[in-house]
């Protein structure tokens, strides 16, 4: 089936990712967009107000007749806030999985997709060593815990539709607040040092918004189910990316590199994506993170040059 003739109910579409997936998808599918009561769908998008926080089920009206497809991207704002916040980080990132499932299988859903993350492995040390989708997987806090949670749950419904789990890993993009790739601009611009493991950094892949985006509308046409590690197709040092960032900002970064540190590095085998579907990454780490810069500069256009 191709995706134009699929009907979506997409949870998540108002934050970073799902943004951006709403937008490679609105011309070529009918997308449903999950967002709380008031608030304002994404563009070219149909509401249907369900806060995940509510431990209900999804009400069956007739706008979610004939859902083909889920893509459940949504997790709640508040996983650094652990335990104070854990029991919205349950119900939004655990309860609310459940009751999508369920909703999935009363109705007759096709397939479902979840954005899960690649923090449930655990960092090689050893830059010969790359992440398979069968590494051991050992996450560490109440994030990542969840997220394998709900990858369990999926899979126990893998009899009534195609589950199809992507475990992302160092998703950045224009516009991104308070993770890897913005919090090392802001330093950057503030000459705060930048810490290291070693010389130069892990190495990691990281994954720009517009080809996570792309994979999803990938993985709606692909037949069976997924698992699928989702990471950027070129590997990269944190200090090599702080240099990227730099330049684009026309200031020299400063580093605080801890010779004596264990490099945990995140280098992942990707095989499977690019076999499986025939994957082509569009944008490269140093067109990406340039791209950030461009849109971060209005931020702190008073510190850069």
């Amino acid at each position: 089936m191709h995706s134009k003739q699929q009907k979506i109910l997409i949870t998540g579409g108002r934050g970073f990712f799902g943004s951006y997936v709403c937008q490679k998808l609105q011309h070529t599918s009918e997308l449903i967009a999950v967002v709380r009561p008031g608030e304002t769908p994404p563009p070219q998008t149909e509401a249907y107000e369900w806060d995940l926080l509510e431990k209900r089920p999804l009400h069956m009206k007739d706008q979610l007749r004939g859902i083909d497809a889920i893509i459940h991207l949504a997790q709640s704002a508040k996983y650094r806030q652990f335990p104070e916040q854990a029991d919205e980080l349950f119900q939004v990132n655990i309860a609310a999985t459940e009751q999508l499932l369920e909703f999935a299988y009363q109705t007759g859903v096709k397939q479902f997709i979840f954005a899960s993350t690649g923090s449930i492995y655990r960092a090689e040390e050893s830059r010969q060593v790359s992440l398979t989708e069968n590494a051991v997987v050992s996450p560490q806090g109440f994030y990542a815990t969840s997220k394998l949670v709900s990858e369990h749950l999926i899979q126990t419904y893998g009899h009534y539709f195609k589950s199809k789990i992507l475990r992302f890993f160092f998703l950045y993009g224009p516009k991104q607040k308070d993770k890897l790739i913005p919090n090392l601009v802001e330093k950057i611009i503030r000459n705060n040092a930048i810490q290291l493991q070693g010389t130069d950094g892990y190495t990691f892949q990281p994954l720009h918004v517009r080809d996570a985006a792309a994979l999803v509308a990938n993985v709606l046409n692909y037949p069976d189910a997924l698992l699928l590690n989702v990471a950027g197709n070129t590997r990269i040092t944190l200090r090599q990316t702080c240099e990227v960032l730099g330049q684009s900002l026309g200031i020299e970064p400063s580093f605080a590199a801890d010779l004596m540190a264990k490099v945990t590095d995140w280098c992942v085998d990707t095989t499977r994506l690019q076999t499986l579907l025939n994957f082509h990454w569009q944008v490269s780490p140093v067109e990406g993170l340039r791209e950030v810069v461009y849109f971060a500069r209005p931020q702190f256009q008073d510190l850069c040059k």
